[in-house]
């Protein structure tokens, strides 16, 4: 949503950036008028820690996509905002133009239950998955709850006790409970594991509305990237300013992983790295042993194609 240009300066004379007064102020407000827009046809799903919020700013100098009041609704993926309703939700977003779109960036695609919910809401919303190297994402992952204090252990103990952190069934992820709230913070291999998640979300909205980027082919080509998603979209191409193509959400704890743990990790999570390299039908620019039986990713019925 456009916001005049003394409101901004004001913002920033007050260290106060747009999300928080957005969601602060904007919302609350909308809500209370009971100001409703449109529903997102865009939703950005994760992973978290793969590139997800530049890929946002970079797809909102569209002319014709539209931010919302705040990036990460969570609406599908914390039970008590869903049971808010879909008025909470659209209160969010914009009223949208001829041929305009607005996004939810939300980083959800790990959860379970919420391919189905979404796709009973935004059944014609088009999917971007950003994959990032499994064991950097889950490290990243990591380092952001121990800058936010959600963290106490290390690394290696997080990892080790992961299965038992985030243990729970189906029925604890419909309510908002310390069971949710550890499968949310405490899932970093769990978040890694792509190959179930591909799966989930594909089946939910179809194969042909899940867009999946590389995280590391993306950052390396931002306005390539960028506008093929476009094209995808059925929008036309943009050139963007140098100065938008920097990373965000740069860590803010500097910690080295131990490199056995890294190759220990590696060969962990190899099988499902395969079948992502399969589900894509081609190769990922990641160091994970492969399986002696495996097919090249560009082979079918063993006879490798041309």
């Amino acid at each position: 949503m456009k916001m005049p240009l003394m409101l901004k300066k004001a913002l920033v004379a007050n260290g106060i950036d747009r999300e928080t007064f957005g969601k602060r102020v904007q919302f609350p407000l909308r809500r209370l008028a009971r100001r409703h827009g449109d529903l997102p046809g865009i939703l950005i799903v994760g992973a978290q820690k793969a590139g997800t919020t530049t890929l946002h700013g970079l797809l909102s100098q569209h002319p014709k996509i539209r931010d919302g009041l705040f990036k990460e609704s969570h609406f599908f993926d914390k039970p008590r905002l869903l049971e808010e309703g879909i008025g909470y939700y659209r209160s969010i977003f914009p009223v949208l133009g001829e041929g305009e779109y607005t996004i939810d960036s939300t980083p959800m695609m790990y959860h379970e239950a919420v391919p189905q919910i979404a796709a009973g809401v935004v059944p014609q919303a088009r999917v971007i998955m950003i994959l990032r190297d499994p064991v950097k994402r889950s490290f990243s992952h990591y380092l952001h709850n121990v800058a936010r204090g959600r963290e106490k252990l290390s690394f290696e103990e997080a990892i080790a006790q992961e299965e038992e952190r985030i243990r729970h069934t189906a029925e604890e992820l419909r309510t908002e409970n310390a069971v949710t709230y550890n499968y949310r913070a405490f899932s970093y291999k769990e978040r890694s594991r792509y190959d179930g998640q591909i799966e989930r979300w594909r089946a939910a909205f179809g194969p042909d509305n899940v867009k999946i980027l590389i995280f590391e082919e993306f950052i390396k080509a931002p306005e390539q990237t960028t506008n093929e998603v476009l094209a995808w979209i059925g929008l036309s191409p943009i050139s963007l300013p140098t100065s938008s193509n920097r990373a965000r959400n740069t860590a803010l704890v500097r910690e080295t992983l131990n490199p056995e743990t890294e190759a220990a990790l590696r060969i962990e999570m190899a099988p499902s790295v395969q079948r992502v390299r399969e589900l894509l039908g081609r190769d990922v620019p990641w160091s994970y042993p492969r399986p002696e039986s495996a097919l090249p990713c560009n082979s079918v019925n063993g006879e490798e194609l041309s």
